[in-house]
């Protein structure tokens, strides 16, 4: 309810961007489409630099956006300073960004499998690939709040660590007890 009432610009402002960028990739297509006769090599090559550039740009845009909107949802900022510190967070967490997201793909990988396995092959897929969609959110959601607890909290009694007892046990971290 707060990103409907409060942040709905941020939310348009984030979609305005990808679809700028969708838009040139699609002018991009039919600029490739058109010229596909010609057969300039240099032009071909040109062409596949910019499609692939921007597929590349879209890819993080995406990336950004939904970081954006997760930062947004925790702090109530605007876009543009939501998107910079969530993307700040997560380059200087760069290691378990790519170990989280390895796991997560191959773990929600083989979960789509498995639904897919007990069903229709295509639409099997595409349910499970929008149901598992929501729990990536998830896993991106608890370990940006993750990054922030550790960031923002030492363990002490003044700023102890939220984070479960369980996670603590893993990552060897402890609250300290208030001295009496």
């Amino acid at each position: 309810m707060r990103a409907l009432r409060y942040h709905v610009g941020s939310l348009a402002f984030g979609a305005l961007i990808l679809t700028l960028v969708q838009i040139v990739r699609i002018l991009l297509e039919y600029i490739d489409h058109k010229f596909r006769e010609a057969q300039n090599p240099c032009a071909r090559f040109v062409m596949c630099c910019l499609k692939c550039c921007f597929w590349c740009l879209e890819k993080f845009i995406k990336f950004i956006n939904r970081n954006a909107y997760i930062m947004i949802a925790i702090y109530g900022k605007n876009f543009c300073v939501s998107a910079k510190n969530a993307f700040s967070l997560l380059m200087r967490n760069i290691i378990r960004v790519v170990v989280l997201d390895k796991v997560t793909d191959l773990l929600l990988f083989f979960g789509k499998l498995l639904v897919v396995g007990g069903a229709v092959v295509f639409g099997a897929y595409l349910i499970a690939s929008g149901f598992f969609s929501v729990y990536s959110m998830c896993v991106d959601t608890l370990f940006l709040c993750f990054l922030e607890d550790l960031e923002r909290n030492d363990g002490s009694a003044e700023k102890p660590f939220y984070m479960s007892k369980n996670l603590m046990k893993i990552l060897n971290k402890k609250n300290k007890q208030p001295k009496k």
